[in-house]
């Protein structure tokens, strides 16, 4: 999980901008913030964000997910349990879902990008996803998980 932006940029030329994102869940629910900026101002999003130079993965997820709720946490496991590549803002993208646990602060969502954070059921989320026109390919790897997680009927 430790690889950095720059070797990402080496393998896949396209790749302009890597994005590392948090799945938490409580009580079956999903945290989600809700978008104060663009793209996609008013979606349900989960919390993460763009790599920065010399930035491990863990080290963006953490740091993200830190700034946009407050909340200190954990990744579950070493490999993402989705990976997909968008267009963002015009540029190729690819983005990381990674199981986290939260492990410590406080919520408190970020002024300048969150205008709220809530903790929201599966199909209420995915509907979101729809209704902003989030990326097919990406929305269909989502909803595979969140079937396999059991958030989901099959």
């Amino acid at each position: 999980m430790e690889c950095r932006l720059l070797n990402y940029m080496r393998i896949d030329k396209k790749i302009k901008i890597v994005v590392m994102i948090g799945f938490i869940t409580k009580n079956s629910k999903i945290l989600c913030i809700k978008r104060k900026k663009e793209p996609w101002v008013g979606m349900l999003s989960l919390p993460g964000g763009k790599m920065e130079r010399g930035e491990t993965e863990t080290e963006c997820l953490t740091r993200e997910i830190r700034e946009e709720t407050g909340y200190i946490i954990e990744p579950l496991k070493r490999d993402p349990v989705v990976v997909s590549k968008i267009k963002y803002k015009g540029q190729s993208a690819m983005y990381k879902i990674y199981e986290c646990a939260i492990k410590g602060g406080k919520e408190n969502p970020q002024d300048e990008e969150v205008e709220k954070i809530v903790w929201v059921d599966a199909r209420t989320f995915l509907d979101d996803l729809k209704l902003h026109g989030f990326g097919l390919i990406a929305f269909n790897q989502l909803e595979e998980y969140l079937k396999k997680k059991g958030f989901l009927r099959k």
